[in-house]
């Protein structure tokens, strides 16, 4: 349908939320909280402290939609088109360690970071240059018995934070050939 040459806008979100979350810590793993654990190990062993992160949600932003956006791409000026449709994006960032201490260190210092620095940067290929978006914590979870699971006889200790993108904005290529826009004259005799 004409999308083939513009990369996944959603997919790119989510790259700007790792390297984001790398830049601050080092043993970040993409995936829901379900499969967090698993996927984290290495070699029949978990390492921890980890970040795990996982798109929550991608909806049409309604509030400030009121018709997409065209735009031809500023890094090629070439004609391509492109729309561009407003979006809210909810992220879970998940905080795992063995012991309390570890997670309230990592959770204070996640928390102060993205506070200080909530910007992302994102790619948008080959449409225009890359973006700066914002992010704002929206939810956190915590309780004196965060999370419970069974690794070896030890308890694991979670902290869910919930962060949302804001602007965020999907794009997608208009096919060649489209009439996206007409004028109209109208004779009133």
């Amino acid at each position: 349908m004409g999308t083939e040459s513009l990369p996944n806008t959603l997919e790119l979100f989510d790259l700007a939320i790792e390297r984001k979350l790398k830049k601050l810590y080092t043993n970040v793993i993409g995936t829901f909280p379900e499969r967090a654990m698993f996927d984290s190990n290495n070699q029949s062993k978990v390492t921890l402290p980890l970040i795990s992160f996982y798109r929550l949600s991608n909806d049409i932003d309604m509030d400030n939609y009121q018709h997409s956006e065209l735009f031809t791409g500023y890094r090629t000026n070439a004609s391509q088109r492109t729309r561009s449709v407003p979006i809210k994006l909810l992220y879970s960032i998940d905080l795992w360690a063995d012991n309390r201490n570890e997670v309230d260190t990592l959770f204070y210092d996640i928390v102060y970071r993205l506070l200080i620095q909530p910007n992302i940067s994102v790619d948008m290929g080959e449409t225009e240059a890359r973006k700066i978006f914002s992010i704002r914590l929206v939810e956190q979870s915590s309780s004196s018995n965060l999370f419970e699971q069974s690794l070896q006889e030890n308890r694991i200790y979670r902290y869910t934070l919930t962060y949302s993108v804001n602007s965020a904005r999907m794009l997608y290529q208009v096919p060649d050939g489209l009439i996206t826009d007409t004028d109209i004259d109208i004779d009133a005799d």
